[in-house]
Formats: structure tokens, C-alpha cells, sequence
């Protein structure tokens, strides 16, 4: 039997993949010579606020794997 697709992780999964990107894109803007105060805070900010998406893939992984392995789990098997 195949397991249904849950649709959830794969709206978590994008969010996770554009705050990956947007990491690697703003830990790039700290390192520019003569940026305002304005701009480095709010690129700071952004950079802060997609901090969870390494945690937020790892989950997801989990869940995954625990998904798909509990259909097949008996627990006469490990007695």
C-alpha cells in the first residue's frame, strides 16, 4: 500500500528552501563596505528570521521517515 503525499510538508518544505536561500543571499550583504545602518539591520533582520530552515529540514525528515516506516512497524517483530 502507498502512503498518501502529505501535501503540508510540501508547503513547509518551500518555505524552508526560500529561507535557505535567503540566507545564503543576505549573510552575502554584511560583508559590503559603506552600507547604511538602515539597510544592515534589516538585512540582519531577514537573516534572522530564516535561522530555522536547517531545523525546519531536519524535521521535515524526520517525519518523513517516520511516516513511511510506521505502516511497516510490527511490534511482534522486535519481541
Amino acid at each position: 500500500m502507498k502512503n498518501a503525499r502529505l501535501k503540508e510538508l510540501d508547503v513547509l518544505r518551500a518555505f524552508a528552501f526560500i529561507f535557505v536561500v535567503e540566507q545564503h543571499t543576505m549573510g552575502g550583504y554584511f560583508n559590503i563596505k559603506g552600507i547604511s545602518y538602515l539597510y544592515y539591520e534589516i538585512f540582519k533582520f531577514m537573516y534572522t528570521l530564516a535561522k530555522p530552515a536547517v531545523a525546519v529540514f531536519l524535521c521535515i525528515s524526520g517525519i518523513v521517515v517516520s511516516y513511511s516506516s510506521l505502516k511497516k512497524f510490527v511490534i511482534k517483530n522486535i519481541i
